[in-house]
């Protein structure tokens, strides 16, 4: 499979590196990863999903996801969002579903979270 990466729309960069610690200051959260692993499941609960517009120039790998544990977590949000379970099929189509999926959610969990001010 090609080296999928998770991509970021431009427009919310700073706010997520507002909400990750960087030497041990500033946001709640970690990792990036967790930022948008957080965002995504926000935006499903909320059944907010945005299509990305522009995109950050370093998206991240998505086995940088997986080695968080969150790979699950494409796959829940995949086949909550189809109601399909062929969506977790082991293909580079499904794959690049799954990850548009999660981004998209994560676009709109990121959304809510910035106009509520956090």
């Amino acid at each position: 499979m090609p080296d999928r990466r998770i991509r970021i729309s431009k427009d919310k960069v700073d706010f997520v590196k507002d909400l990750t610690m960087v030497e041990d200051v500033k946001g709640p959260f970690k990792l990036q990863v967790d930022v948008l692993a957080f965002a995504a499941v926000f935006g499903a609960s909320r059944n907010k999903k945005v299509p990305l517009g522009e995109t950050a120039k370093d998206p991240i790998r998505q086995e940088v996801f997986a080695g968080q544990g969150y790979d699950t977590l494409f796959n829940l949000l995949a086949v909550f969002d189809t109601n399909e379970p062929k969506v977790l099929a082991d293909t580079d189509e499904m794959d690049n579903k799954r990850s548009t999926i999660f981004e998209e959610y994560a676009n709109g969990g990121l959304e809510i979270l910035q106009k509520e001010e956090i």
